[in-house]
């Protein structure tokens, strides 16, 4: 007996399983199996395609429940609520609840999927009179399947009883792309004779657009195909692949079927809290899809009668016990039924989108030519001169005569329309089981024909590739971030397998946690919203509690079936791997619970409205906490700083200063976001336009009269607001004036800090600093701001000499002030350049030696040591290295 080869369509609404022989002529030759199933009524039937709708049946009699699939349990739909699931596709992946009765065993996608597999198994060991069940079949699925999909999908074929893994336990090459298994099975045709030989001549590399439109999916993909050398069968290239949507017949026949129970709703004069409007709308949808095949029948006859059916053609609907003994009426026109599926046909885009996909809005996505851009629009990104050559339209759902209209509109382009569209994916499985089990014949053919040079060098991926062709990653995966931003951490076209991609030094925990969420989104998008769409959580369980800060390091791989494995370590240990976990409660929706997610220290734009609303809103929830002084204040006030540590890190900071100085002129002076809008202010610093700078200066100089100082409540936005003025020159005489005034004492060290950023010569400050005979810690700011004014060396003054005897003195005797006091002596008395003033050398050197005489023989803590040894070579005038230079820049600030 020949070797049979075996492919398993597993569609959303109907699955058919095909085998493939080896004829005398070596032409590989594929037939689709009718499989026994209940009709409609429950008795026997054999078709090509099998209903992908399981019912459990309970028998009460015996006892227990029993899977039934296929007609008969669709024709259950709608009637046994709870009972039946179909489309359960659209499911996997997911780990959220099934609309099914708890009751039942199956709750898991993989499990009800599981179910038809076994019953198209069965079948084709009935019909072929097979000894066992086939264990090595190919299953395929959408391109666009995201990794969680393809694993779930995966671990379905295994409760099937297929053989998934070889003996390695790794994941063995059983799955296909579904357009990529129609020019497979295509081209098996043509070199069959079953439709013409020069459809498609692949004897010159052709760039193919397979527009797949089944019952619950849309796949579209674009693929570069050629005849191979090696062997009889194609070389198929992946270029791009479209982003998953859950599109398809089911989606026509959800938006009919809702119009229809409004209509039953106003006929019988109900409302929808008068009935079951789940099971109404189940029974609606039945209705909605023969409405939709009469319509499509009409159009498509009218081609050959000549006879064009008018837009004011009404379709009816007459059911005397429809829905609970209530009857129905209903007609539609075919104007009226077009316009109802306008929503999904995507009318208002054209190839003019292409490179201008970021200007869609989410309105412009859930469509069945959105994902035709997007395959355009990753292909030109590769090559801008990219031309498609020929589209074939395949599913079930192309037969409705919306579907080649408007891709013909699109394109000005006749689409290629496969024989049979509900078979051609399961027979192209086939014919590719053929391909991969010659595969090993055809590599060692390969190998003699690569030079020797090459022989020992060559990797498997690019065998694959010239023997298979190439696979690519249809979508970029990205991580979520904190508030709503997205890493990518897997560019779209990647070839696949990636092999280990290493990330070292980019993520880091942004609070304390022993425990943390990693959801991960598909799409070209900058933030978790539209078009990126969620796919998974995975949950990183620590072995102990780690700090704020600590870096997170991570390796991606994603193999040729995008299969994602992911794994990690914690700051510089890399023998400390971190265990990451898929949890059964996490899914799509996230983590239960609220697990912290990653930050990153990478810079990126950010969007400029989310973040100052994200910002007004943590003011709001600050003000009452700080009422109510609760505990979690302080926390609050911690994510308050992440998110301007985060903006201070991103690219387009200037962009933030119009709406936060609109914010800004909202707030009372005593608000705390008003501080909050300060800090940020700060941040965005030597941006800040002409105009918006005399905005804020205006704003601030309010604040600064007798009875806002003299309010206690808005002392701690009035620091901020002075701590501003110091980023401009010309508030110089502001601040000296707001010194030496009635609330000069109160905030004297603000004031100190800001002219110490902008004075060049301050004989106010340097008098205080001389006449004080009591310091303490708060005179640190003094002390920082004299160093920075005469650190610049801009002026001196006989005085000068007598600060740094003070300073010396300081740091002899007051421990509290010792490191800051030797930083402010070695910024006034650096000798490492020349200067504009001339430093007496012979006051320097005894400072010098005074101070290593002092602290030769004591035992000094490393962080003091190594201040007070970097600020004497400044004062020696000694240059410093590399690395002390990395630390004196940290030391000042």
């Amino acid at each position: 007996m020949n070797k049979l080869y075996y492919g398993i369509d597993l569609g959303t609404t109907n699955s058919a399983i095909a085998y493939g022989h080896m004829e005398a002529n070596e032409n590989i030759v594929t037939r689709i199996c009718k499989i026994s199933r209940n009709g409609k009524e429950g008795g026997q039937e054999n078709k090509d395609t099998l209903p992908s709708v399981v019912y459990y049946k309970k028998d009460f009699k015996k006892g227990g429940i029993t899977a039934i699939v296929g007609d008969f349990a669709k024709n259950q739909y709608g009637k046994k609520y709870g009972y039946v699931m179909k489309s359960v596709k659209n499911y996997m992946g997911s780990y959220g609840e099934l609309p099914l009765d708890k009751e039942i065993e199956d709750q898991s996608p993989e499990a009800i999927s599981a179910q038809i597999l076994k019953h198209l198994l069965r079948g084709i060991k009935e019909k072929l009179s097979l000894d066992d069940y086939p264990r090595d079949v190919i299953i395929t699925i959408p391109a666009s399947f995201d990794p969680d999909m393809c694993e779930a999908t995966l671990k379905a074929a295994e409760i099937s009883g297929l053989e998934v893994k070889d003996e390695n336990g790794k994941y063995r090459d059983i799955l296909l792309y579904e357009p990529k298994a129609v020019i497979y099975n295509v081209i098996n045709m043509m070199e069959n004779g079953e439709i013409p030989k020069n459809t498609i001549d692949f004897s010159k590399e052709k760039n193919i657009l397979v527009f797949d439109l089944g019952g619950g999916t849309l796949d579209v993909a674009l693929y570069r195909v050629k005849n191979s050398k090696l062997g009889k069968f194609p070389i198929i290239d992946e270029i791009s692949v479209g982003r998953y949507t859950s599109i398809g017949g089911d989606t026509f026949d959800s938006l009919l079927g809702r119009e229809l129970s409004k209509i039953f709703l106003e006929y019988n004069d109900l409302s929808p809290k008068d009935v079951n409007m789940d099971e109404l709308n189940q029974i609606m949808e039945g209705k909605a899809e023969f409405i939709k095949l009469e319509l499509s029948d009409k159009v498509f006859n009218s081609k050959y009668t000549g006879k064009k059916i008018d837009d004011n053609e009404e379709f009816e609907i007459v059911e005397m016990g429809l829905y609970k003994g209530m009857e129905f009426e209903a007609y539609l026109t075919k104007k009226e039924i077009e316009n109802i599926l306008n929503p999904v046909m995507g009318n208002n885009l054209s190839l003019d989108f292409v490179g201008k996909m970021d200007k869609l809005q989410g309105q412009d996505i859930n469509n069945i030519i959105y994902p035709v851009l997007d395959v355009l629009d990753k292909a030109k990104k590769q090559d801008k001169d990219f031309q498609v050559d020929g589209i074939i339209l395949n599913g079930g759902m192309t037969r409705f005569y919306l579907i080649e209209e408007r891709l013909k509109k699109l394109f000005q382009i006749d689409p290629i329309k496969v024989n049979d569209p509900d078979l051609s994916v399961a027979r192209g499985a086939a014919y590719y089981h053929y391909c991969l089990d010659k595969y090993e014949s055809i590599r060692e053919q390969y190998l003699k024909e690569v030079k020797e040079v090459n022989k020992d060098t060559i990797k498997e991926k690019e065998i694959q590739r010239e023997i298979l062709g190439k696979v690519v990653l249809n979508e970029t995966i990205n991580l979520a971030l904190d508030k709503g931003y997205v890493k990518s951490l897997v560019e779209a076209g990647r070839e696949l397998p990636t092999g280990d991609i290493i990330y070292e030094n980019l993520f880091y925990l942004p609070r304390d946690t022993n425990k943390m969420e990693l959801p991960f989104y598909l799409g070209r998008g900058e933030t978790t919203e539209l078009p990126n769409r969620k796919i998974a959580s995975r949950v990183i369980n620590f072995k102990r509690n780690y700090p704020k800060g600590t870096p997170i390091n991570f390796i991606v791989n994603i193999d040729r079936n995008k299969n994602l494995t992911l794994s990690g370590y914690l700051g510089e240990n890399k023998n400390e791997i971190i265990d990451i976990i898929i949890e059964t409660n996490v899914g799509k929706d996230g983590a239960k619970g609220g697990f912290l997610k990653i930050a990153t220290q990478e810079e990126k734009k950010l969007n400029v409205k989310m973040e100052l609303e994200i910002l007004k809103s943590m003011g709001k929830n600050l003000e009452k906490l700080y009422k109510e002084n609760r505990i979690d204040y302080k926390k609050a006030i911690q994510r308050m700083d992440d998110v301007l540590h985060q903006i201070s890190l991103c690219t387009n900071k200037v962009e933030f200063q119009h709406g936060a100085l609109d914010i800004l002129f909202t707030l009372e002076n005593s608000k705390e976001l008003k501080g909050y809008i300060f800090d940020l202010l700060n941040i965005i610093g030597d941006t800040l336009t002409e105009k918006s700078k005399k905005i804020l200066l205006s704003n601030i100089k309010g604040m600064l009269n007798d009875f806002v100082l003299g309010n206690i409540r808005n002392r701690k936005n009035i620091k901020k607001a002075i701590g501003l003025l110091g980023n401009y020159k010309e508030n110089e005489k502001l601040l000296r004036d707001l010194l030496n005034g009635k609330y000069g004492n109160i905030y004297f060290q603000e004031i100190a800090e800001a002219l110490g950023k902008i004075s060049e010569d301050n004989p106010e400050l340097l008098t205080r600093a001389l006449k004080k005979k009591e310091w303490n810690i708060e005179d640190r700011a003094l002390i920082n701001s004299l160093g920075n004014i005469y650190g610049r060396g801009k002026k001196v003054e006989e005085r000068i000499y007598s600060l740094g005897d003070r300073l010396v003195n300081l740091i002899l005797e007051e421990e509290s002030l010792r490191e800051i006091s030797i930083i402010s002596l070695g910024k006034i008395f650096d000798r490492r350049e020349i200067r504009e003033i001339n430093l007496k050398d012979k006051i320097i050197e005894k400072y010098i030696k005074t101070l290593e005489e002092e602290f030769r023989y004591k035992e000094l803590d490393d962080k003091f040591k190594e201040i007070l040894e970097i600020n004497l070579n400044l004062m020696k005038g000694l240059p410093l290295n590399g690395e002390e230079e990395k630390i004196y820049e940290k030391m000042i600030g």
